[in-house]
């Protein structure tokens, strides 16, 4: 197969990309994405138009893979990030944060700026943010979802926040720990035999972590961080 040989077929690839079959399409902007030649980046962004929700999200996926950061293709991945279809831009949004340049935050502060964004889509975009350069103004864009009454929302601002790090953000991960290490504790300790809430939470968990390639671990340095009284300037993110 072409991307067990790490090898990139651009006739195949663009012969795959032009069948009938979304389920063909999909594959193969994957496999390129993998591949990480970016002499795929033309094909995958034109992907990013295709008829099939699952081949756009396919492709937005594989230029994350990739990670291109030509602004044409961060351009194309932001104007499917506002899209209607919330697990296509969701999936642009990751790809954003996959690539990691400046030249997106501006779709990502856009993004977290408004109240009508698709939740699933803000999720994204929250744990996209901390992949990007660090930013001021793309920190406080995350900071504003910390409080929110939503615990998914939380969840991802106080993961991302943590990630971000810098005296600006400790106050409000020190305001939350509480709440993110329940719930941090009770997922990751949930037994895959038990029934109940117990086991749909650690279902819930690792699908989150499988989702969105977050890490299996938590808060817990700042647990410790609330017992310290320093004297002087500390910073318990560094």
């Amino acid at each position: 197969r072409m991307e067990d040989g790490r090898a990139l077929d651009t006739a195949l690839v663009a012969a795959l990309l032009g069948t009938g079959s979304p389920e063909l399409r999909a594959r193969a902007a994957v496999a390129a994405g993998r591949i990480r030649d970016r002499h795929a980046t033309t094909m995958l962004v034109a992907a990013l138009e295709d008829p099939h929700p699952t081949v756009r999200r396919s492709a937005a996926f594989a230029l994350g893979e990739l990670g291109d950061s030509a602004e044409y293709v961060i351009a194309a991945l932001a104007d499917l990030a506002v899209g209607p279809d919330a697990l296509v831009a969701a999936e642009a949004v990751a790809a954003m944060g996959q690539v990691g340049i400046a030249a997106a935050q501006p779709a990502l502060e856009l993004l977290l700026g408004s109240e009508r964004t698709l939740p699933h889509v803000r999720h994204a975009a929250l744990l996209a943010a901390w992949r990007l350069p660090r930013s001021e103004t793309l920190t406080a864009a995350v900071q504003r979802w910390a409080q929110h009454a939503d615990a998914e929302t939380r969840w991802r601002a106080h993961y991302s926040l943590q990630r971000i790090g810098g005296p600006a953000v400790v106050q409000t991960l020190l305001a939350g720990v509480d709440d993110d290490l329940e719930r941090a504790r009770r997922h990751h300790a949930a037994d895959p035999e038990e029934e109940g809430d117990q086991r749909q939470g650690g279902r819930e968990y690792h699908k989150l972590t499988r989702e969105f390639r977050i890490p299996v671990h938590g808060l817990q340095s700042f647990r410790a961080a609330r017992l310290i009284r320093p004297t002087g300037p500390f910073n318990p993110l560094e």
